[in-house]
């Protein structure tokens, strides 16, 4: 596993909305998506990548002390679009060069609270999740000598894999983690994401009563990424309740917020 730090002075201040035409430099072509400027793997379809990542950011309701894992992070553009809102960024990717090159764009961008981790999603996400539960919520008032910049409120993913979708490794890392309430799973294969899905929300075994909740879907939307292909990226939200909405505490309200249907 490599980490690489982005760096810079200053955290990142939100440079604005929309999107630019590709520009040819000496390291590579660049191409600017909500502010935040990618280098190598440039998107086609700018203005509907846009919509794709606004979606993403917004379904991901982050906050000034959310910790954001970005996973399958490629340049890192989706983690630094959004690094502005959030206490921490930590993306990962299995391609080395991918993970120098979000590295990179953090360092143009000033952007200093994101880490960026190389290696296989299934192989470094779980060991990284399990340390960054524990500086989460109540836990993380327990560590007195830690700094604040390292205390969270709550763990936010956002997840874009390939069309085979995610290991199963790392889905069950993501229903382990007790502090990840929300996650935004960002699919270009509505099988894998399906399957997916199925992983993610079923219910917990009652032979193993202190297993993971589960999460549950809340709400997704089709982005037409590629026109007149058969191709369409899909972004679906999953939530899950904390015990003390399980135990009883505001359920019709909090099912009426997601926006549930009663059933006759």
């Amino acid at each position: 596993m490599r980490r690489v730090r982005a760096k810079g002075q200053g955290q990142h201040e939100n440079p604005g909305r929309g999107f630019h035409a590709f520009q040819h430099e000496a390291d590579g072509y660049r191409q600017s998506l909500n502010g935040c400027v990618s280098y190598i793997y440039p998107q086609v379809n700018t203005a509907a990548a846009t919509t794709l990542y606004q979606l993403a950011g917004d379904w991901a309701a982050c906050g000034g002390r959310t910790l954001l894992f970005d996973v399958c992070c490629g340049t890192g553009t989706i983690g630094l679009t959004l690094a502005s809102r959030v206490g921490k960024v930590v993306g990962v990717d299995i391609v080395e060069t991918a993970i120098k090159d979000a590295a990179a764009n953090a360092a143009r961008l000033g952007v200093t609270n994101a880490e960026f981790v190389c290696g296989k999603a299934e192989v470094v996400l779980p060991g990284l999740l399990r340390a960054y539960d524990a500086k989460v919520g109540a836990a993380a008032d327990e560590g007195e000598g830690e700094k604040s910049e390292e205390r969270f409120e709550n763990i936010v993913a956002i997840v874009d894999p390939p069309r085979a979708g995610l290991h199963k490794h790392v889905l069950s890392a993501l229903r382990a983690a007790k502090g990840l309430r929300r996650l935004v799973y960002v699919s270009c294969n509505p099988e894998s994401l399906a399957e997916n899905a199925v992983v993610l929300c079923a219910p917990v075994d009652s032979r193993s009563p202190h297993a993971p909740r589960p999460f549950h879907p809340v709400k997704a939307m089709a982005v037409d990424l590629f026109p007149h292909t058969k191709h369409c990226e899909a972004v679906m939200l999953f939530e899950r309740a904390g015990p003390e909405e399980e135990s009883g505490g505001g359920g019709k309200e909090k099912e009426q917020e997601l926006g549930y249907i009663p059933q006759e």
